[in-house]
């Protein structure tokens, strides 16, 4: 994904920005509250 971003938003001009990369530690569904995998 990182890869496409980067081919695709690259203008080669100051300001093209960084792309940053985090570990996702924990996610919710709020809906239903569901919590890690099976919130996805």
């Amino acid at each position: 994904v990182v890869n496409v971003i980067q081919k695709y938003s690259h203008t080669g001009n100051t300001g093209d920005g960084k792309i940053i990369v985090l570990n996702v530690e924990q996610m919710v569904k709020i809906r239903t509250n569901e919590r890690g995998e099976s919130a996805i």
